[in-house]
């Protein structure tokens, strides 16, 4: 986490969930949108053991998505299309 600077006082950097949140509200979207979407967000970095979101690569999105496919949350189909595959 960088520190953002405010004349000589340093303030942390938002973390990712209030980012995605103060994101998410700026465009409007409804409450359970923003729920969804932090519910996913949290289950991809769970699945990663708890890593920044920014250590992970393509690879980590689609072993996400196999898992996802495995378990019924998804059919393969759409887990090729979230990856940009068909």
């Amino acid at each position: 986490m960088h520190p953002i600077k405010i004349g000589n006082h340093a303030l942390a950097k938002p973390k990712l969930l209030d980012q995605v949140r103060d994101r998410i509200r700026a465009k409007q979207s409804s409450l359970r949108t923003e729920e969804a979407y932090l519910g996913w967000i949290k289950r991809f970095i769970l699945f990663h053991g708890k890593r920044h979101p920014d250590e992970l690569n393509a690879g980590d999105v689609e072993a996400f998505l196999s898992y996802l496919a495995k378990e019924g949350w998804m059919t393969a189909k759409d887990s090729l299309t979230l990856s940009g595959r068909r």
